[in-house]
């Protein structure tokens, strides 16, 4: 069952692409505006991002001689 579902994600992919004539930025785009059309809400990631780890955590700190 979870190939057969695989195997329908990836069709559906490679369909897509081909609509976007294998272009990700054009691929993405569309996958954007048909997101927004059925009202979802996406991330706005244009602005600087968030430093999700601290810098330089004191566990990977090594020692200075």
């Amino acid at each position: 069952m979870a190939d057969e579902i695989i195997e329908e994600l990836w069709r559906v992919k490679d369909e897509l692409s081909k609509e976007a004539g294998d272009d990700m930025e054009v691929f993405f785009r569309r996958l954007n505006e048909r997101a927004l059309a059925r009202g979802a809400k996406l991330v706005d990631r244009s602005g600087p991002g968030q430093l999700m780890v601290a810098e330089e955590p004191t566990e990977y700190k090594t020692k200075k001689d």
